[in-house]
């Protein structure tokens, strides 16, 4: 008997092992293949939009300038240029290219060794395979004895009409190119290990009027104090036009106008300068948390259950909800949130489901118990003992269905008819000759 119940424990901790493993790979697999992105997406909207204000000042100084000011000369870039340097910037980057800027103006950007250019992409009509090539320089470059440092300038990529994310690299016609925010901070800290290929989710922590925003006519006025300037990372590009949409962003609510390319940019460029891309968890690593959580959630259930169930439930999603909000802002890591919350949903369904098995098993074994006790206490010790018990049997019948009359019959070895057992007000013969073939009616039916 000891063995045999050593045995159904060991069954049962197989069992539960191998539910909880199927469950943590199943919801693994659902993660990996981005069933889970759109609900996870909308939790780092919240995050980001109710995160506190980030300590320190801004490394980012973002400098608008009107779309018409594009084609101007040194008069506006080469002052520009001039005055954020006497002020002390520590980068000035420009997210487009001056076409009418002369020759000084790029020499000496280039010679700074401070400034750094975008260069959008643009239809290549040559190759229809790549279908793009690098916005080509102003015909002033090519009097330079080299290129001014440059990064490349795109639409950030979207997820369902809202930008999280910026990329970090680029290849066109077979070249791999840095983005402008990942050439700006390779160029502020040398140091810096290279950004995965990937793009990374921007940071948007401190709200929407968390860089400082300028424009350009105050920049050429002499509106700025050095304290405004000096140190920062310099953004200058064009303003958008007033039927130009924004980007939709984690700080905007669906019905807002949206963020400039200018604003989402200087964001982007915040989040690398700080060392603060948000990543999500590692593949094996995710596979470890959900392992971990669905073993843990079900032995938590099976101890606390019922009475325990619904606190234990609140507890974990609040720790998660925490850990969904801090984790972003003060380690730059994403967790699984909705895999979580499934593994948690997974786990709570196997408990009670298993218990209701139980349950149901035990009622089941009471229920025959109960019935075969009511059986031994119905019939009277000496019934089967009795050597004619069928007179019992029929006044026990009598009893229970209320009759006046009734009789037993049964088959006769070998033949198709039947023979009296036991009657009550009645006899064998009142049974037509033909009704005594148990082949016919009413036997038959």
């Amino acid at each position: 008997m000891a063995v045999l119940n050593v045995i159904e424990t060991l069954r049962l901790h197989y069992k539960g092992a191998f539910v909880a493993a199927a469950l943590a790979f199943g919801i693994w697999d659902a993660q990996i293949v981005g069933f889970f992105a759109w609900p996870d997406a909308v939790i780092y909207d919240l995050a980001m939009r109710h995160a506190p204000a980030r300590p320190g000042t801004p490394r980012v100084l973002v400098v608008g300038a009107d779309p018409q000011d594009r084609d101007a000369g040194d008069s506006y870039w080469l002052r520009a240029l001039e005055t954020l340097a006497k002020l002390d910037a520590r980068q000035i980057i420009f997210t487009f290219l001056p076409t009418k800027a002369s020759s000084r103006f790029y020499q000496q950007a280039t010679s700074a060794g401070n400034v750094l250019f975008g260069r959008g992409l643009i239809a290549d009509p040559t190759n229809s395979t790549e279908g793009v090539q690098l916005e080509p320089w102003p015909s002033a470059v090519g009097t330079l004895g080299k290129q001014p440092a440059f990064g490349v300038v795109t639409l950030p990529p979207a997820s369902n009409g809202i930008y999280r994310h910026q990329y970090a690299w680029h290849t066109v016609q077979g070249h791999r190119y840095p983005a402008l925010e990942n050439q700006a901070a390779s160029q502020w800290a040398v140091n810096q290990p290279p950004l995965p290929e990937t793009p990374y989710w921007v940071n948007f922590r401190g709200g929407s009027a968390y860089l400082p925003t300028v424009e350009l006519g105050r920049v050429l006025r002499d509106g700025l104090i050095p304290t405004v300037v000096k140190g920062r990372s310099v953004l200058i590009g064009l303003l958008p036009s007033p039927r130009t949409p924004g980007l939709h962003t984690p700080l905007d609510p669906a019905d807002g106008p949206g963020m400039s390319l200018l604003t989402f940019q200087g964001y982007a460029l915040e989040t690398l300068l700080n060392d603060q891309p948000i990543q999500p968890l590692a593949t094996a690593l995710t596979l470890a948390l959900l392992v971990i959580a669905v073993v843990t959630n079900i032995i938590l259930y099976q101890w606390g259950w019922p009475r325990l169930g619904p606190w234990l439930t609140g507890a974990v999603l609040a720790i998660y909800a925490a850990a969904a909000w801090l984790l972003p802002l003060y380690a730059q890591l994403w967790l699984p949130l909705t895999a979580l919350v499934v593994a948690q949903a997974g786990a709570f369904v196997t408990v009670f489901w298993y218990k209701l098995l139980a349950q149901d098993r035990a009622i089941r074994s009471l229920a025959i118990d109960l019935s075969a006790r009511s059986r031994e206490q119905a019939i009277p010790p000496g019934f089967y003992a009795a050597s004619e018990p069928w007179n019992q049997v029929v006044d026990l019948v009598r009893q229970t269905l209320d009759l006046t009359w009734l009789i037993f019959l049964e088959r006769i070895p070998n033949q198709y008819y039947v023979r009296e057992i036991a009657a009550l007000n009645c006899q064998f013969a009142d049974i037509n000759e033909r009704r005594r073939d148990y082949r016919r009616l009413p036997y038959s039916e």
